[in-house]
């Protein structure tokens, strides 16, 4: 409903509710006033929508749920009404649950700086680094041209190279995993894929054991790049 509602239409809406409620008020210029408005502008009105729900109690898990949603962007308010009377007269205590008054701006730039954080990592995801098994034959064949008579290189001498044959940029290069996907730390994101191609040829048999942080190739992976040379 609220996609599809017009500035007339709201002021159509209005004025039934004036009518009704036998209060004379001009709809069009009481709607204008509270927009902040000095003429209608249809191209603007809608476009940030607020909700404000309304109630005597609300249940855990529905402000569990507007918090979780005002996190990701919405603007929702929950207001807890409840009317009492005296001596005839009918009273409505408006208290403000969601988001609370004392907090309000602090819990603003929380979402605020969560929300850019988010954005970082999506547009982090649009990096088009290789797959694993993109890595692996070129990785193979780094070790078999680099690594001398024994075949065999340390593991840090090869992400400069192998950047270098996909063509990364800078930037990917020294994006962390955290930076990239949120979680896994401070280490960049082009070696680890590294180190998961390495996996995969050592499961395939085509390193051979060697000491730690030296890469040694087999018998059968110094054939296999032969072939691949």
């Amino acid at each position: 409903m609220i996609s599809t509602l017009t500035f007339d239409k709201l002021v159509t809406i209005y004025e039934r509710y004036l009518d009704d409620n036998d209060i004379e008020r001009d709809a069009t210029e009481s709607l204008l006033k509270f927009l902040d408005w000095n003429e209608v502008d249809e191209e603007q009105f809608g476009q940030e929508v607020k909700i404000v729900l309304a109630s005597a109690e609300f249940s855990k898990e529905l402000t569990t749920s507007v918090m979780w949603l005002n996190d990701y962007g919405l603007d929702i308010r929950c207001v807890r009404m409840n009317p009492y009377t005296s001596d005839g007269q009918i009273f409505v205590d408006v208290q403000t649950v969601i988001p609370i008054p004392e907090v309000a701006d602090y819990q603003v730039r929380i979402r605020e700086k969560r929300q850019r954080a988010r954005e970082s990592r999506k547009s982090s995801r649009d990096f088009m680094y290789p797959k694993y098994a993109d890595i692996e034959n070129p990785l193979l064949c780094y070790i078999h041209q680099h690594g001398g008579a024994s075949y065999e290189v340390s593991a840090d001498e090869t992400y400069e190279p192998l950047a270098d044959h996909f063509s990364l940029t800078e930037e990917e290069r020294r994006r962390t995993l955290d930076e990239y996907q949120g979680h896994g730390g401070a280490r960049p994101v082009w070696s680890n894929r590294i180190q998961w191609a390495k996996k995969a040829l050592k499961d395939k048999g085509y390193l051979a054991p060697s000491a730690r942080g030296r890469w040694r190739l087999s018998e059968k992976g110094v054939e296999t790049a032969d072939r691949l040379s």
